[in-house]
């Protein structure tokens, strides 16, 4: 893969992530709760007010802390999505290094690679980290 392969790469999923996220995800998010926390007709007054225009009753209801709690899950979720593409990206590069390096001499320098071997019994040692 040469490098303007892989940038191409990157790029498309920088930017099929960030539609994900900005669009589909957030979107997805609302309706649900506004599909739950419909109010039905004839049913008890909710605790979850969607239209609140009271800035005190709403500061002081469960929607707020609702949402709260929600806005921390999708932060959690971004968090471990990052980590794991982060750990993902850092065992890639780590494929390319030697295992050791010898320098010889100003114009000899010997390389020592890992062997097929021993990459796939390091793969087999780590545990996949989960998406959620």
């Amino acid at each position: 893969m040469t490098v303007r392969d892989f940038e191409g790469s990157q790029n498309g999923s920088i930017t099929s992530t960030t539609t994900q996220l900005k669009n589909q995800w957030g979107e997805a998010i609302k309706t649900a709760i506004q599909d739950n926390f419909r109010e039905q007709p004839g049913a008890p007054k909710s605790w979850y007010n969607l239209n609140e225009t009271n800035k005190e009753a709403y500061e002081a209801g469960k929607l707020k802390k609702f949402l709260t709690q929600v806005k921390m899950m999708m932060q959690d979720t971004l968090l471990a999505i990052t980590k794991r593409s982060v750990n993902q990206f850092v065992e890639e590069i780590l494929k390319f290094l030697p295992k050791s390096v010898k320098i010889i001499d100003s114009n000899n320098v010997d390389n020592e690679f890992f062997t097929k071997e021993e990459k796939e019994a390091n793969d087999q040692l780590k545990i996949p980290f989960p998406l959620f």
